[in-house]
């Protein structure tokens, strides 16, 4: 505070040029440093920002077809891709399985897929199913797990999600690993 008991004047430069395009998908977050990214499906406005990740590779969770201008981004950046259906858990009814999570997160903890890229649409309740069981094989306490899963399904988590990842069972990873 000045002398006058005024606070100070802030001043906040621009955001540089450089940084314009740099748009997130919507419920973007980095689940392993530099290596796991998630999101909603990414549309035009978010190539720019997908590039600086670098990424090699990309989990569709949707049958949703990536625009013409993704699909070239993925080509010239040689990102290779991979789609997972996953059933969403909507009106009160478990529709994922165990099998499909399962592929997810192996592909996932793939060391040879990083940096990896997974979506769903909206990068809430099919992204987040996957993303909470994986920590769930990372021995994350469930209430941490349901927490993470809870901040990006807000405001709407389901209570089919929430059913699914709390029966979870890691060890069912061992099983389908075996049969890849």
């Amino acid at each position: 505070e000045s002398s006058t008991g005024t606070p100070p004047k802030v001043t906040i430069a621009p955001l540089p040029a450089r940084l314009m395009n740099f748009i997130p998908p919507a419920n973007y977050g980095m689940v392993e440093r530099n290596t796991v990214y998630r999101s909603g499906f990414p549309q035009d406005k978010h190539l720019d920002f997908m590039g600086s990740l670098k990424i090699r590779s990309i989990l569709k969770l949707v049958d949703t077809e990536p625009s013409e201008s993704l699909h070239n981004f993925l080509d010239s950046n040689k990102v290779n891709r991979a789609h997972i259906s996953i059933a969403a858990n909507k009106d009160g009814m478990v529709k994922m399985t165990k099998e499909s999570i399962a592929q997810a997160i192996l592909f996932v903890s793939n060391p040879a897929n990083y940096p990896v890229y997974i979506h769903c649409n909206q990068g809430k309740h099919r992204t987040g199913c996957v993303i909470a069981c994986l920590r769930k094989c990372q021995g994350v306490p469930l209430n941490d797990v349901l927490e993470e899963y809870k901040t990006y399904a807000y405001p709407k988590e389901r209570p089919g999600d929430v059913a699914f990842i709390t029966a979870f069972d890691p060890q069912c990873l061992e099983h389908f690993a075996t049969r890849e």
